[in-house]
């Protein structure tokens, strides 16, 4: 979602549906892999598309690339933090929701006693048009 949300791929683009295709035969959402691990790679490569410079680009070899040793590394650091937790974030302004790239955030007692069910939760801000917080509905 946070690639669709920050147009570096469109919905309508064939080689999205072939990274699916590719990441569902390979197990990527299945017990033989971490789909957490495969999260974090799609998430790192929101940063490394450029559709301007690269519109045609293979997401296939794009989630290749980012499937390397510094990559695990960093995933296998992060899952023994306890303070600290990949978490996904979606921004909701007055006309849309953004979804973005799960990003590394301090986490509370109750992320941290739910951990196991991290994939179940979200982090909402609601931000102005400008993605500036402070953004509350009026009249409450």
């Amino acid at each position: 979602m946070s690639l669709l949300s920050s147009n570096k791929v469109s919905l309508f683009n064939e080689t999205l549906l072939n990274l699916i295709k590719v990441m569902i035969e390979q197990g990527w959402n299945a017990g033989n892999r971490n789909p957490d691990y495969g999260s974090m790679l799609l998430d790192n490569m929101q940063f490394s598309l450029d559709p301007v410079q690269r519109p045609y680009e293979d997401l296939i070899e794009a989630f290749k690339r980012q499937n390397n040793d510094e990559n695990l590394e960093e995933y296998e650091e992060l899952v023994k933090q306890v303070d600290y937790m990949r978490q996904r974030r979606v921004m909701m302004t007055p006309t849309l929701m953004r979804f973005s790239a799960a990003q590394e955030e301090q986490t509370n007692r109750v992320i941290r006693e739910y951990h196991s069910l991290i994939q179940n939760f979200v982090r909402l801000s609601f931000v102005t048009e400008d993605f500036d917080k402070g953004y509350y509905f009026g009249g409450f």
